[in-house]
């Protein structure tokens, strides 16, 4: 064999060797974690201004409804809108984003309601709110609340910016309620983590605004379930 046919033969053998040890099979790629949450509904709010749509109930224990404004739900009063589909599993995340237009009594809430139906009133015990309590004092104080105050827990307060944009995680369980708050430019935010009686969330929907000459707004409204539920 001359030298340049047995140089060839050799370099074939030490790619197909390095082909065996490094390559990817299929067993690990199927072995690969995927995400832990499947989405259950997403909102960009991304339509006309006016209101807020067929997928929300509105108007819960005489409350003002949100509104479309911007690509945006928006309102300067405590306003509500609830995802009108029940919910079946035990375990739900929410995410949404949220800009305060004046830090003087703002806040923002995720509303959890434990009832079967969505009824015109619903018993406050049955509601809780659960985010961002703005308390006149200009501050974002991390707040999990029954409308009843039967449960009424709160976290380490922050100053808030004006026009800035913040994000809220929440995670509702049998058990469990977990609220993380994401400050501007994705830096993690104080939180707040509450056991609970056991109690499973029918609805969630959002709160937004209190009593403000500026409205505040939030957007990318989502809801999703554990992949292990």
């Amino acid at each position: 064999m001359s030298s340049l046919a047995l140089l060839v033969v050799i370099s074939l053998a030490c790619i197909v060797q390095s082909m065996a040890t490094s390559s990817i099979s299929v067993a690990d790629v199927e072995k690969a974690p995927s995400s832990p949450w499947t989405t259950v509904f997403l909102d960009t709010f991304d339509r006309p201004d006016g209101p807020i749509g067929s997928n929300y109930t509105t108007g819960l224990n005489g409350t003002p409804p949100l509104a479309i404004h911007h690509h945006a739900v928006c309102s300067n009063t405590q306003a509500i809108a609830i995802y009108n589909t029940s919910l079946s599993t035990a375990v739900h995340r929410v995410l949404y984003e949220f800009t305060p237009h004046s830090v003087e009594g703002f806040e923002t809430y995720v509303l959890a309601i434990a009832t079967e139906t969505l009824q015109p009133s619903v018993p406050p015990s049955s509601v809780w709110i659960i985010g961002c309590d703005g308390g006149y004092s200009q501050t974002c104080t991390p707040t999990v609340r029954a409308l009843d105050n039967s449960v009424h827990r709160t976290g380490s307060s922050f100053a808030m910016t004006v026009g800035a944009t913040y994000g809220i995680e929440v995670i509702v369980k049998q058990n469990s309620v977990h609220l993380n708050i994401t400050l501007p430019g994705g830096t993690p935010g104080p939180g707040l983590s509450v056991d609970t009686a056991s109690r499973q969330t029918r609805f969630l929907g959002l709160l937004v605004g209190r009593g403000l000459e500026e409205a505040s707004c939030a957007t990318a409204f989502a809801i999703e379930r554990s992949a292990a539920h």
